[in-house]
């Protein structure tokens, strides 16, 4: 009776198991769908900023100008002279593709004199932020030496290049979140 008893158990753990490999843990292979590889998702980003880039860079870009502690659309003039005056500025220079806001230059010169420059470019399904290049000048931004992030919809950094700089204080995670996008009309 002894043997009987120990023996029921480990018949209802073989039981239980099996039935929780049948039923518990199965997923029919319908149903799944593989998720797009960081590789995928990058190459997706890239043909999609460079169709934005292609489309808005034959339109005249808004410039604005931070000064005085306030963003300001500036006339070329002004930003001419913001230019060569290369010291405590940022100039902005926003594209529309469409209705939306799309591109996004951005580059400002420290009290030295150091230039660096930031490129958005947003997704136009939903005004999110695609990609961020960050270089030491705007040509840099296209050079082989830009730090680039990959951005997904909601926000999350999806991988970076270089010694990308998450906190640069340029990007913004939505184009409504740009710090200027009140100014723009």
């Amino acid at each position: 009776m002894r043997s009987r008893v120990s023996a029921l158990p480990k018949s209802l753990a073989l039981l239980l198991f099996a039935a929780a490999i049948m039923y518990g843990t199965h997923v029919p292979a319908a149903t799944t769908q593989p998720q797009p590889t960081v590789a995928t998702q990058m190459k997706a980003i890239d043909t999609d900023c460079l169709a934005i880039q292609d489309a808005v860079m034959a339109l005249q870009p808004i410039d604005l100008i931070y000064a005085k502690s306030t963003w300001k659309i500036a006339t070329d003039a002004e930003v001419t002279v913001a230019e060569r005056t290369k010291a405590s500025i940022t100039i902005a220079n926003v594209w529309k593709q469409g209705k939306n806001y799309a591109w996004v230059h951005s580059h400002s010169w420290d009290q030295k004199g150091n230039q660096s420059a930031t490129q958005l470019c947003f997704r136009q399904s939903d005004g999110s932020l695609e990609r961020v290049k960050q270089a030491v000048d705007i040509p840099g931004l296209n050079g082989s030496g830009a730090r680039v992030g990959y951005y997904a919809s909601n926000g999350t950094l999806i991988y970076k290049v270089g010694l990308f700089e998450e906190n640069d204080p340029a990007i913004a995670k939505k184009v409504t979140e740009l710090p200027y996008y009140k100014q723009l009309p």
